[in-house]
């Protein structure tokens, strides 16, 4: 009778442990579920038994992606507003057509069969599901906290050719994404913008200064 209560004292803890949400649970079972996540959703992509690796996580969980052929970058956003599909796709057509019109390096999008960019992704783990992109991987190599001024000068240049693009690129009318103008600047010379969970008021003072010197640059270009 003792190893039957301890029996069923375990079962009853693990269909405790089974209904707990993703919040509840550990970063390890979060990864485990996201991996899962990930599996199913390269299904969409045709691409069987590939091997899924964690890169890293901050606003999306991204795995890298190896199979006998190709390696991919598959990225899981767990935003649950429907306009984060539309935003998504408009990062994607936007990375398609630099990738098309100039010679700059970035990840390239990898549609579906059925030409989807963006898929919601759900299962029985994570039933409010994911979005879900996948792109080609890019070789590179990380560069240090101070880069030098040369690879400054290069990402400054690469910047401007980025925004000389965005002069002749306009998405579909129902893929529309928020702009930002220069006038966002002035965002941190508002005092009812509060960022003192994120900044100190020494931070914050520097922001505004640094702002108010950017736009009196802009003018004058």
């Amino acid at each position: 009778m003792q190893w039957s209560d301890e029996l069923g004292h375990n079962e009853a803890y693990r269909g405790t442990a089974e209904m707990k949400s993703f919040d509840q649970v550990t970063r390890a079972t979060q990864r485990i579920w996201l991996r899962q996540l990930g599996k199913t959703a390269l299904t969409r992509y045709d691409i069987q038994d590939a091997r899924i690796r964690f890169i890293s996580e901050s606003s999306s969980t991204v795995f890298r992606v190896d199979t006998t052929s190709q390696r991919y970058v598959l990225r899981l956003n767990s935003e649950p507003p429907d306009r984060w599909v539309t935003w998504t796709k408009a990062e994607l057509l936007w990375l398609s057509a630099l990738k098309r019109d100039t010679d700059i390096s970035v990840p390239e999008p990898i549609a579906a069969p059925n030409g989807a960019l963006v898929h919601r992704i759900s299962t029985d783990k994570l039933p409010e599901g994911c979005l879900v992109t996948l792109l080609r991987w890019m070789p590179g190599e990380h560069i240090r906290k101070r880069p030098s001024l040369k690879v400054a000068g290069q990402m400054g240049a690469i910047m401007a050719r980025l925004h000389d693009h965005t002069e002749t690129f306009s998405l579909p009318p129902e893929t529309n994404r928020p702009h930002t103008s220069w006038e966002k600047l002035t965002y941190w010379q508002d005092e009812t913008n509060d960022t003192s969970a994120l900044l100190t008021a020494g931070q914050r003072q520097l922001c505004a200064e640094a702002s108010m010197r950017l736009l009196s640059e802009i003018e004058e270009i």
